[in-house]
C-alpha cells in the first residue's frame, strides 16, 4: 500500500516542505530509501525498524522503499524518523493514512520509540505553515520554540505511539506562545558606573548602539576595552517580537537553543576566541550552517583582540559590514544568512600592547609594528565607522566621583539616551538604524545647510576620505545629532563623526 506523509528539510535558515512517500511491496525483505537522502537519513533506517518493534508494532517483511520528494533537494537531519516511521506504519494500516494527511510530522527517535528533539524547527514550521498546513506533530521539547510561530497548531509528543494515537483520534489542540518584551539579562553587578575615567568611550558605545555602526577599539592591556564591551547588553533596546524570531531561526538551525526552552530573552551577545575557523566565524560547511556573524543577528559580536585573526577571515569582513548578509554557494546552491548584528572590534596598538603609552616602553620594532598593523587593511577600516583610541586611566580617575557635566555614567542613563535617539529617529520617519541605511536616503537624512556642506567638502580632500567613507562619515553625524534630539546635522556633529575616523592604524604613524 501507498502512503503519503508530510515533513520538511532545512536549506540554510529556510525550511521547505518534503513528502515522504512509503511503498510496501511483496519480494525479499529490504528497506531503501530514495531521493538525496544525506547518510544520517540512510542509518535511520535501522532505528526506525528498532523503535516500531519496541513499541508494540510489527514491522512489514516486505520491500519497503521510501521516497523523500521533491528529489531535486537534498535531505539531511534526523529529524525525518519520525515521519519515515508514521510512513511505514501508514502503509501497514495501522495509522489512518487518510486522517493522517492533515498533518506534518517533525521528530527523531530513539531505539526504544522515544522522540527526540531536534534542530531547526522553527524554519520548518514557517514553511509548513506557508504551503497550508495547519497542525504539526513534533517532539514535546521542541513545542515553545514551535509555538512562536502562529496560525498552526503544534502537537508535542514523547513517544512514537502518542504520536500514532494523535493522527488516529484527530488531535488538534496545541500550544500558542506568548511574546514578553523583557530588557537584557545582565549581572546586578555589571554596569557602566564600575568603569570611571573612560567617559569618552562610553560616549562612543551610545553611539555605536543607537545607530548600530560598527566599532573598533585601540589601547593597550588593561585600558577597559573588554570590560566596556561586555556591558553593552545593559544599553541596547529591547527585542522586539519580529527581531527575537528571526534571531530564534538561526540559532535553531545552528543548534544553539536548549531544547525545550527558549532563551532568546534578550539580544545575543557573541564573542568568539581569535583561533576559531572561518567556517565557525562566517558560516559554512558541507550543508552551511550559520556562523558566530549570523548568531549575533540583532545583537552584538565582539571581536577581541582582532588583529590576532586570521588576516583571510579579517578581509572576509568586507562583505557582511557592508550588505549585512553572507552569501555561500554549495553544489549549486546558493545559501544566505542575515547577519545585522553590531560587531566590535578590540586590538592593541602593537604586538607588545604599549605602543604610545606614557607608563610602559614599547619593545616593539618599526617593522613589527608595521607588520603587526597591516592585517587590518586599508579597505576594512574604511568600512569600520567609529574608531577609537583608548588611553589608560589613571589612579585619580580611578578614586575620583565626578559631578556635574562630568557625572560618570551608568547603564541606565546611557540606556535612555540610546532608547531616545532611536525613538528620535522614528519619529523622523527612519525605521532603519542609520549604520543600515541606505546611501540614498541618508543624504536626505541629514539635511546639511551650506556651512556644513563647506565644512565636509573641506575635510574630503584635507582628510583624503573616500566617497565610502564620506558616506559612512554622513552616518555617524545623523546618529550623533538623533543622540542630541536634533533634526539637522551640523558642523558639530561632523566634527564629531570625523574624529571617530581618524583612528591611531588610520593615522599610520609608527
Amino acid at each position: 500500500m501507498l502512503s503519503t506523509i508530510t515533513s520538511g528539510v532545512i536549506k540554510g535558515i529556510k525550511g521547505q516542505k518534503v513528502n515522504i512517500e512509503t511503498c510496501i511491496s511483496n519480494g525479499l525483505p529490504n528497506f531503501n530509501i530514495v531521493g538525496l537522502a544525506s547518510k544520517s537519513v540512510i542509518e535511520s533506517r535501522e532505528r526506525i525498524r528498532s523503535a516500531i518493534v519496541h513499541s508494540g508494532y510489527e514491522f512489514p517483511h516486505g520491500h519497503i522503499t521510501v521516497n523523500l520528494s521533491p528529489a531535486s533537494i537534498n535531505k539531511n537531519g534526523s529529524h525525518l524518523e519520525l515521519p519515515i516511521a508514521i510512513g511505514v506504519l501508514s502503509s501497514t494500516l495501522v495509522v489512518n493514512s487518510r486522517k493522517a494527511e492533515a498533518y506534518a510530522v517533525i521528530g527523531e527517535l530513539s531505539l526504544s520509540g522515544r522522540v527526540m528533539p531536534v534542530d531547526g524547527v522553527l524554519p520548518i514550521i514557517i514553511s509548513l505553515r506557508e504551503v497550508g498546513i495547519k497542525k504539526v506533530i513534533l517532539p514535546a521539547r521542541n513545542m515553545k520554540e514551535a509555538s512562536m510561530v502562529e496560525g498552526i497548531s503544534v502537537i508535542g509528543v514523547r513517544k512514537l505511539e502518542e504520536a500514532i494515537h494523535a493522527i488516529n483520534n484527530e488531535v488538534s489542540e496545541g500550544c500558542s506562545y506568548v511574546f514578553t518584551s523583557e530588557p537584557s539579562k545582565t549581572r546586578e553587578d555589571c554596569d557602566y558606573s564600575d568603569i570611571k575615567g573612560q567617559e569618552y568611550a562610553k560616549r562612543a558605545l551610545i553611539i555605536a548602539a543607537a545607530g548600530k555602526h560598527p566599532l573598533l577599539m585601540i589601547g593597550p592591556p588593561g585600558c577597559g576595552k573588554t570590560m566596556l564591551v561586555k556591558r553593552m547588553p545593559t544599553i541596547l533596546p529591547p527585542i522586539t517580537k519580529n527581531e527575537l524570531l528571526e534571531s530564534t531561526i538561526i540559532h535553531s538551525v545552528a543548534g544553539q537553543l536548549n531544547k525545550g526552552d527558549n532563551d532568546l530573552i534578550s539580544r545575543p551577545f557573541r564573542a568568539p576566541h581569535h583561533t576559531i575557523s572561518r567556517a565557525a566565524l562566517l558560516g559554512g560547511g558541507l550543508y552551511p550552517m550559520p556562523g558566530e556573524l549570523s548568531l549575533a543577528h540583532n545583537g552584538v559580536l565582539f571581536l577581541d583582540e582582532f588583529c590576532e585573526f586570521d588576516t583571510g577571515q579579517i578581509e572576509a569582513l568586507r562583505q557582511p559590514l557592508e550588505d549585512h548578509k553572507i552569501v555561500i554557494s554549495r553544489q549549486g546552491t546558493t545559501y544566505e544568512f542575515p547577519c545585522k548584528s553590531l560587531v566590535v572590534m578590540a586590538a592593541n596598538p602593537c604586538p607588545c600592547g604599549f605602543f604610545g603609552s606614557e607608563s610602559t616602553e614599547c619593545t616593539c620594532t618599526a617593522q613589527e609594528i608595521a607588520r603587526y598593523r597591516r592585517r587590518m587593511s586599508g579597505p576594512i577600516l574604511d568600512r569600520i565607522d567609529l574608531q577609537l583610541n583608548m588611553q589608560e586611566v589613571k589612579y585619580e580617575d580611578l578614586k575620583s566621583d565626578k559631578r556635574g557635566k562630568n557625572i560618570v555614567l551608568d547603564s541606565k542613563t546611557m540606556s535612555f539616551m540610546v532608547s531616545d535617539a532611536i525613538k528620535f529617529s522614528k519619529t523622523e520617519g527612519r525605521d532603519e538604524k542609520c549604520g543600515n541605511i541606505s546611501d540614498k536616503s541618508i543624504r536626505d537624512a541629514c539635511l546639511l545647510g551650506s556651512l556644513e556642506n563647506e565644512f565636509i567638502e573641506s575635510a574630503y580632500d584635507r582628510l583624503n576620505l573616500s566617497p565610502r567613507s564620506y558616506i559612512r562619515t554622513l552616518k555617524v553625524a545623523r546618529t550623533i545629532a538623533d543622540v542630541e534630539q536634533e533634526r539637522k546635522v551640523s558642523v558639530v556633529h561632523l566634527a564629531e563623526a570625523l574624529g571617530y575616523r581618524c583612528g591611531e592604524f588610520d593615522k599610520g604613524k609608527v
